[in-house]
């Protein structure tokens, strides 16, 4: 743990050296510009440590199924698509190497996600092909994309109006298939699983007072 320490000081004294002294290089630049400089060298050290703390918050659950399962793997593939453009174009066009190295650690975090977030290091998954989980991952998102949205438009009192549409369909002691097809739809609409409601007379009978 130590050495780990010891290494992650290492590396911000060295960034904060390379800094001043790029800034100290740049004697014709103004006091605003050399101020810009350090608001930049610190906004990539904070970087750094914000991916340190943010990867190592998660690296001791990495083995964990569910918090697998809870990572975007969409959103961390999206991060190779957005950060390898900006480092080409800070590399190859703008030779901002500050920039450059802010995307660095982008794809280092976008790396280290789209494997946890495949289940790499799950140990059911030992054996498993890297695009194998990928395709599993992708599948399993799939299947849960819309679920933000439903909640979100899901009613406060979803499961209370699908029981009183149930009880509202046997209070003439006899259920109807058009319905059922009703209740079934809002359910489905809502995410609610429901058990098989069938035709014609109904497991219980429901009066007005009991709805009320």
């Amino acid at each position: 743990m130590n050495k780990k320490h010891k290494s992650f000081k290492l590396i911000l004294i060295c960034l904060v050296s390379l800094s001043v002294s790029f800034a100290s290089d740049e004697s014709e630049m103004s006091l605003f510009e050399k101020l810009i400089g350090v608001l930049v060298s610190g906004a990539l050290i904070f970087s750094l440590i914000k991916g340190y703390l943010t990867v190592n918050k998660i690296w001791k659950r990495r083995k964990n199924e569910e918090v697998a399962n809870s990572i975007s793997i969409v959103a961390a593939m999206l991060g190779f698509a957005v950060g390898f453009p900006f480092l080409l174009n800070s590399l190859l066009i703008t030779n901002d190497y500050f920039s450059a190295a802010k995307s660095v650690v982008a794809l280092i975090l976008a790396t280290v996600f789209t494997l946890i977030g495949t289940g790499y290091f799950v140990d059911k998954n030992r054996g498993a092909g890297l695009f194998t989980l990928i395709g599993r991952a992708l599948k399993l998102e799939g299947k849960e994309s819309g679920e933000l949205i439903t909640d979100m438009l899901r009613p406060k009192g979803a499961n209370k109006i699908i029981e009183i549409l149930k009880k509202l369909a046997a209070i003439d002691d006899d259920i109807a298939q058009e319905e059922i097809d009703l209740i079934n739809q809002f359910s489905e609409k809502w995410g609610i699983d429901l058990p098989e409601i069938k035709p014609g007379k109904p497991e219980e009978v429901t009066n007005l007072v009991e709805l009320k």
